[in-house]
């Protein structure tokens, strides 16, 4: 598909085909997944697509872990989530509040799964912060959607139209959480991290726990 420069249904079809490896046992291929999610970053790689490059590397590290919480496995993940990192900084990928939050909860994940109850907490305070300055982040959307922008080079071939103001023909766009789910899987995984401490830090997993309970109940967004 690439050799005629389709590159963003290139991007759209491959991430279907890895979504549907995903599918529940026995239909799951793993495999197949991240083979399809490597394409994807070789592609986005050459075509400086970078948050395409993200994406595929949050989801490389989401499959390792769904496959094992082995030593490999999570080290396979923290080497996916180091290369979405990486590109964290760039400003295209920083307004994407959506991908910053997943990549610090899958590198929330990976030290929890390693016992480093240390550095879990830390990157739990890491994740809290970047959540209550996103709150109010025009950026998410009611049904969870989100954008990811795509190089002027990537579809100028496959389509007449002019490059808008920001430089950027088409966005490819995702379906994730919607923000007030976000923010009770932000509960639910402070609580899981400070677990180990729970009984000499004033029972704070519990208190998570509870708000984000709430927040399902309530359908309300506090701070974290």
């Amino acid at each position: 598909m690439s050799r005629y420069r389709h590159t963003g249904w290139e991007y759209a079809f491959r991430l279907l085909r890895a979504s549907i490896s995903l599918s529940p046992p026995p239909h799951q291929d793993l495999v197949g997944a991240l083979h399809n999610l490597q394409k994807i970053s070789s592609l986005a790689a050459s075509c400086s697509d970078k948050a395409v490059l993200v994406i595929a590397a949050v989801l490389e590290a989401l499959i390792h872990l769904q496959q094992s919480t082995n030593a490999d496995s999570i080290e396979h993940a923290q080497r996916a989530i180091a290369t979405a990192r990486s590109r964290q900084l760039d400003p295209e990928i920083r307004g994407i509040p959506q991908l910053n939050s997943i990549i610090q909860m899958i590198d929330i994940c990976c030290s929890v799964l390693e016992y480093d109850t240390n550095q879990s907490s830390q990157k739990l305070k890491e994740m809290q912060r970047s959540m209550d300055q996103d709150i109010h982040n025009p950026k998410w959307k009611d049904d969870g959607s989100f954008a990811l922008p795509l190089s002027a080079g990537t579809m100028k071939s496959a389509s007449p139209r002019e490059p808008r103001h920001d430089g950027h023909i088409f966005e490819l766009t995702m379906s994730w959480l919607p923000e007030h789910d976000l923010y009770a899987l932000c509960y639910f995984l402070s609580s899981v991290t400070l677990s180990a401490k729970n009984s000499q830090d004033g029972h704070k997993a519990e208190k998570y726990l509870e708000e984000g309970l709430g927040m399902m109940k309530g359908k309300r967004i506090t701070h974290s």
